[in-house]
């Protein structure tokens, strides 16, 4: 009966990506590509994780700092897994639309608990993977390991999985607890979400390093060595300490045992208590008349503030323009002097740019939002408005949320790398053109490929080609655009700069005579 209900948890998330409504299948052409998306991304990280770990490991190999590479390793890995499953975690064991039924059967609810976990368990493994095992590799080819650290290090990568899993859980409880209480879910739910997320990032920040004699290659890493979990992790794997590795493996245990032994004998209770709701009350008051396009574009933007689906998927972006300025900023004391005098000062400028772009290639919330209206696409089509003007305003909406993160942390950071007046205007006009490039390549690949046939609107706002293709092309187009900026900076980067912007705007002028013209007459016959 386990293994049906964990084949049947499965089932259901391959079906959630390649059927609709209708339960009709893909193409095997559709579902090929699929695979090939999600295999490009996860080849992408891992990619992306061997090239940091590679030079992590030579700049520290033969040093006392070697164990930083499992360090940095294990805070990133955690963060992941544990980010990357809270939601799923609430979704299928508090608000699974199958609880119900389940219960109705003659199956031991343990069963159908524990499938549950040991599902969520594999896909942390998953995840987990993309990080560690780049780790892994790269330590043991330019540092390596001896018998016990080996030992370790494979316990550890097998240990992490059960300590997200069992903090996920505790607070996918607290939040559907708390959501269920207040009217506003959205607000609470990403609200939760940023709180845990800025906790983590603090008590990341709050490790901090030290510059040593000001050269890149003599930082001390040395507070991450003694940390809570991640320096006994880190010290076991690299060291073979075993106490480290057994405190480690109760920091595991122990939660992992507590939150299983709590949620399951409280699983039934959970899922069917009916808890109060707060209750809508009504305000009169006066409504302005507003133009059209605004009217538009508030519509969008209340769509998406509105959809804690919505702000953590298509507004990753911004979190991420957000943590990577909070991180260079605690480290902009020991970062300057490092860089200063070391004769690669001509880069700063170039990574500042890359890391924005890189944030802005991930907020996407132009692209999906033809696909969320559905069925009320006819009401946008029959309105006295011009079709052009509900594709504008969905752009507009994107760059009204998105642009401002770009520009106060192109500000901050410029000011922690003490880049000149007008270096800094630049870089601002440079990484709102990126943002509004963005909008419209989103809202370009939204109205081209559509996806009407999704049962619940996370399906609408990550699955689908639009999605993956704006994803995917927006980091590639950031990619291309930094090493334009990189390249020319050898004569200035202004001159970089100022040229990324022109490409970034002639793009968008083309998108956006398109969208008048020949992308008015796509929307006008689109179907759901």
């Amino acid at each position: 009966m386990f293994k049906l209900l964990l084949k049947t948890r499965f089932s259901m998330f391959f079906a959630s990506l390649t059927q609709g409504k209708k339960k009709k299948n893909k193409s095997t052409a559709g579902k090929v590509l699929m695979i090939i998306l999600f295999a490009f991304v996860g080849l992408y990280v891992m990619g992306a994780m061997f090239a940091l770990f590679t030079g992590m490991s030579i700049i520290t190999s033969g040093t006392d700092q070697e164990f930083f590479v499992f360090s940095l390793a294990l805070l990133v890995a955690i963060a992941l897994t544990l980010f990357g499953s809270i939601f799923p975690t609430k979704t299928q064991i508090f608000d699974s639309k199958d609880n119900e039924l389940l219960l109705s059967l003659p199956i031991p609810p343990k069963y159908i608990f524990t499938s549950r976990l040991v599902f969520l368990l594999i896909i942390n493994y998953m995840l987990e993977s993309v990080i560690m095992i780049p780790a892994i590799i790269t330590f043991g080819i330019f540092i390596g390991y001896s018998l016990t650290g080996f030992l370790f290090t494979v316990l550890v990568y097998l240990l992490i999985p059960f300590l997200t899993l069992s903090v996920s859980s505790l607070i996918a409880w607290i939040v559907s607890l708390i959501a269920s209480k207040i009217k506003n879910k959205t607000l609470v739910t990403v609200g939760l979400f940023a709180l845990f997320f800025g906790a983590y990032m603090y008590f990341m920040g709050s490790l901090g390093f030290s510059s040593g004699s000001g050269e890149l290659h003599d930082i001390d890493f040395s507070g991450f060595k003694d940390v809570f979990l991640i320096g006994w992790g880190a010290n076991a794997m690299t060291y073979g300490n075993g106490i480290d590795f057994l405190l480690f493996l109760a920091c595991c245990v122990i939660p992992g045992a507590l939150a299983y032994f709590l949620l399951n004998r409280s699983f039934v209770k959970i899922i069917t208590t009916k808890r109060g709701r707060a209750k809508t009350k009504y305000k009169e008051k006066r409504e302005n008349a507003e133009g059209v396009f605004i009217t538009l574009i508030k519509k969008e933007m209340k769509r998406f503030v509105t959809s804690s689906a919505y702000i953590l998927n298509e507004g990753m972006g911004i979190l991420m323009m957000v943590i990577f300025t909070v991180m260079i900023s605690v480290m902009g004391k020991d970062l300057v002097p490092a860089i200063e005098g070391s004769g690669f000062e001509f880069v700063v400028e170039p990574i500042i740019f890359g890391l924005l772009a890189f944030g802005a290639s991930m907020i996407i919330i132009s692209t999906p939002s033809i696909s969320l209206e559905d069925k009320h696409l006819w009401i946008l089509q029959s309105l006295p408005v011009r079709g052009a003007h509900v594709l504008l305003a969905k752009v507009a909406s994107h760059i009204i949320i998105g642009a401002p993160a770009g520009v106060i942390c192109s500000v901050i950071l410029s000011v922690v790398f003490k880049l000149s007046i007008l270096e800094v205007i630049v870089l601002v006009i440079s990484v709102i053109a990126i943002t509004a490039f963005g909008a419209y390549f989103g809202m370009l690949l939204g109205l081209l490929f559509p996806k009407f046939d999704w049962q619940n609107e996370n399906v609408a706002v990550k699955q689908g080609f639009a999605v993956f293709g704006s994803m995917l092309g927006g980091m590639l187009w950031a990619f291309i655009m930094t090493g334009v900026v990189f390249l020319m900076s050898f004569i200035s980067f202004l001159l970089g700069a100022l040229t990324v912007t022109v490409i970034n705007a002639g793009v968008c002028v083309a998108i956006h005579m398109y969208f008048l013209h020949g992308g008015e007459r796509k929307f006008a016959l689109l179907k759901q």
